[in-house]
């Protein structure tokens, strides 16, 4: 694989905002291509519209610094069998330790506390990889989120996803990429049901192949190969079985259930005082990386996370049979 100089490479940028942004700073050379992960299985990849029923399993993901989705949270809770995959470090922190805060005048509804049902019962599923979270995904129904690459990830596993955008960049992927997306002037009786009666894959279907070759010519233009090229057919079997011998990660799910009162207060001493600050902004990969190096090969090895991981290959159970406290 060869790149021609980095002066002569052509910027990439994932949406037609951002584009125009860039030229009213004076960046003029720029291509708009997306998200290049839409492209992971090659031109043809397409997704089914839903069917859905009481045993419908529901995935969904939530931008947790802002309020939305409420109603549709509750809906998958209460009438389906619904799993939470989170996606940013604070909600990880809380699954590790637990957390001592509630949240203030923020809608109660999202699974954002240490209360809600998809953490008592350790239904709620933090992957680690992108490999075991498209395969994880793969045995669901139905998706949906405000999160981009949460829906990106389910999409790609071949299931049905709703995005709800909630900023101009996941709104100009979303258009893009011509996602199925919903944004409902009024979200107080927001349902699953009625999610699923506005998702439509057949706009996403038919551009998914000429986004793929718009790619494919960024990549040409800038002296770069793709396996799915011609001549590469070695190369994308070689990649496929790669892939396939990978041991899937095992999601981290909370660690504190079952405990009592005082062993969630010893397990919450045990959490990295250093890493407090980058829990309390966000994601960063830094803080990434030093989680994963401090805390998750001794979590994998203990007691706890093994049992709770035994079960991640099984289906959740009903949200009507949960204590939901």
């Amino acid at each position: 694989m060869s790149c021609r100089a980095r002066s002569q490479c052509t910027p990439r940028r994932s949406g037609e905002r951002t584009e125009a942004y860039l030229h009213t700073l004076g960046f003029k050379d720029t291509a708009v291509i997306g998200c290049p992960s839409m492209a992971m299985f090659g031109p043809s990849h397409s997704v089914p519209n839903p069917v859905i029923s009481e045993d419908t399993l529901v995935a969904y993901n939530v931008e947790t610094s802002v309020d939305r989705m409420g109603a549709a949270v509750a809906d998958a809770e209460l009438n389906y069998r619904a799993v939470y995959f989170p996606q940013d470090l604070q909600t990880l922190g809380l699954m590790l330790w637990g957390s001592k805060r509630s949240p203030m005048r923020r809608d109660r509804r999202l699974p954002i506390w240490a209360g809600h049902p998809q953490f008592r019962s350790g239904t709620a599923e933090f992957m680690l990889d992108a490999d075991s979270w498209i395969g994880r995904l793969r045995s669901f129904d139905f998706s949906f989120g405000t999160r981009i690459h949460g829906n990106i990830a389910a999409l790609l596993a071949g299931v049905p996803s709703l995005t709800i955008p909630h900023d101009s960049r996941t709104a100009e992927l979303a258009e893009y990429h011509q996602l199925a997306r919903y944004a409902p002037a009024r979200e107080e009786f927001m349902t699953v049901a009625q999610l699923v009666e506005w998702f439509s894959a057949d706009a996403m279907n038919r551009a998914t192949r000429s986004n793929f070759e718009r790619l494919r010519s960024f990549l040409h233009e800038n002296g770069l190969e793709s396996i799915f090229d011609p001549g590469q057919e070695q190369a994308l079997r070689l990649y496929e079985s790669t892939i396939q011998q990978n041991l899937p990660q095992e999601p981290v799910r909370c660690r504190w259930v079952g405990l009592d009162s005082q062993d969630r207060r010893a397990l919450w001493r045990q959490r990295p005082r250093h890493l407090e600050p980058a829990l309390r902004r966000g994601v960063t990969n830094r803080a990434a990386r030093a989680i994963r190096r401090h805390h998750y090969e001794r979590l994998r090895a203990s007691s706890t996370l093994g049992n709770a991981a035994a079960g991640a290959g099984q289906d959740p159970p009903s949200a009507k049979s949960r204590d939901r406290g």
